[in-house]
């Protein structure tokens, strides 16, 4: 192991609206001229939605249908939406927004301002159902001036990922992210609403879970979200959370052997409704120095590998292997005995207190082992690695407070250690 890195993350042995316009239809269309300042829909009451609905009318970038309806849970078209969010953020419209194609001049004003790009969807589908990410890359555009720059360039999963740190995007049933999900019409004004919210200088509360859910779809992990003391202060080349995904993926004789993390996610542990607390395995366990088993309590962090491997042919080498360990000890606060702890208390990992240094306590402070294979027998396989990490303010040893995660590859195959992420301690984030 490699003693002065913090978080040193041995992956990984060998085993491991009616447009009225426009007199739309029954399609659904959204209603965007309305002159009533007061309307009561009788479909909202107790929607989710309601408050946002409410704003939108009023505002006039959105009506109800004739029979005083919203119909919230309606699809809303891509022309549809970008009319509203035109309309509401009161840009430039010329030319004529009548007949069969009103949506002409709305689309002109997104891809004047920026907000719209040619490639975004082809303009012979503009009639259909506007999906989760266009609705965000719409939105983010919108409150960033930065990507408004036709030369401007940003891969989906961190536009999706930016939008959900922003607010813009919340998540639907525990966080889910639903892309490709077709937009209702009560989730196009929640979105233009935080729209208008950001331009105009307010904060939008963000969906943790969501956010959660974005950054492993975008770089394989959450351990910005979920560990921001440690994690959300990348430093040289991993500044702008540059987790370099990329290097946990290691192959050797000519692709004979295949070792991948897909994904290292964080989960806490205290919290029941965390989106990702079914990938812990029901049987895990800890064990401290003095080598005995004992539950996962609810004051620590799963830290787990979801990994895969494959192996195209047999080899000469030793029958077991050990997955992969985990040793936190460089951050355990100075001359706690986890062991005394937790007899204690068996749902405290650690009676922490903010220390002013730390110092490791045992090689194997915490540490999850799993049972070797019989490696002849083994061609694909999909694993799991878990490692515990205790709730607190905890500290790193090196003056520098500086946390490392490393990847480790086979060392059967003379993998060698590759860096995967380094940040500075952040001591005003309490974790």
């Amino acid at each position: 192991m490699i003693k002065q890195t913090l978080f040193s993350i041995l992956a990984f042995s060998v085993f491991m609206v009616g447009c009225e316009a426009q007199n739309i239809s029954a399609t659904g269309t959204l209603v965007v001229t309305s002159t009533k300042a007061n309307v009561n829909l009788s479909d909202i009451s107790n929607h989710w939605a309601s408050d946002a609905i409410n704003k939108a009318v009023q505002k006039g970038y959105v009506d109800g249908y004739e029979d005083a309806t919203f119909r919230p849970e309606l699809n809303v078209s891509r022309a549809e939406f970008l009319k509203m969010a035109i309309t509401a953020m009161k840009l430039p419209i010329t030319g004529d927004t009548t007949g069969s194609e009103w949506y002409k001049p709305y689309i002109a004003a997104a891809t004047d301002k920026g907000i719209l790009r040619p490639t975004d969807f082809p303009s012979a589908d503009i009639s259909k159902p506007i999906t989760r990410l266009e609705m965000a890359r719409i939105s983010v555009r919108s409150t960033d001036d930065k990507l408004q720059d036709k030369d401007a360039q940003i891969e989906d999963k961190l536009l999706m990922y930016n939008a959900a740190k922003a607010g813009l995007i919340q998540g639907l049933s525990y966080g889910e992210l639903a892309p490709e999900k077709s937009t209702t019409r009560a989730q196009s004004v929640t979105i233009i609403e935080r729209i208008l919210t950001v331009n105009g200088g307010g904060k939008l509360e963000v969906d943790k879970y969501a956010l959660s859910n974005a950054e492993i779809a975008w770089h394989k992990t959450n351990i910005v979200t979920v560990l921001p003391r440690y994690f959300s202060n990348g430093i040289g080349e991993y500044t702008n959370n540059n987790f370099k995904a990329e290097n946990m993926y290691f192959s050797a004789d000519n692709g004979n052997f295949i070792n991948e993390t897909m994904k290292l996610v964080v989960v806490d542990m205290s919290d029941p409704t965390d989106p990702n607390r079914g990938l812990v395995p029901s049987d895990l366990k800890w064990w401290g120095s003095d080598r005995k088993y004992r539950s996962i309590p609810s004051n620590s962090y799963v830290i787990l590998g979801i990994n895969h491997i494959k192996v195209s042919k047999k080899y000469g080498i030793s029958p077991a292997y050990q997955f992969g360990e985990f040793t936190p000890g460089h951050i355990v606060p100075k001359n706690v005995d986890l062991n005394a702890a937790y007899a204690k208390d068996p749902d405290t990992l650690l009676d922490l207190e903010v220390a002013d240094s730390v110092s490791k306590v045992g090689d194997r402070a915490i540490e999850i082992n799993y049972p070797g294979h019989e490696f002849n027998d083994l061609r694909e396989q999909d694993y799991t690695t878990a490692f515990v990490l205790p709730k607190g303010d905890l500290f790193a040893e090196n003056v520098d407070q500086i946390f490392v995660i490393n990847y480790y590859p086979s060392s059967d195959f003379n993998g060698k250690p590759v860096r995967l992420f380094e940040s500075k301690l952040d001591p005003n984030i309490h974790q």
